[in-house]
C-alpha cells in the first residue's frame, strides 16, 4: 500500500489530482476536460 500511496502522490503532482483522506481514499481528478471520482 505504501508504494501505491506514493504513486498516487506522484500522479497527483503530475495530473493535478486532489487526494482526500476520509472514510477511505477518494481520488478526485480535476481536469479541464473531465472530472472523475474513484
Amino acid at each position: 500500500m505504501t508504494a501505491q500511496i506514493a504513486s498516487l502522490r506522484e500522479c497527483a503532482a503530475i495530473f493535478g489530482v486532489q487526494v482526500m483522506w476520509g472514510n477511505g481514499i477518494k481520488v478526485v481528478f480535476s481536469t479541464a476536460e473531465q472530472k472523475a471520482v474513484i
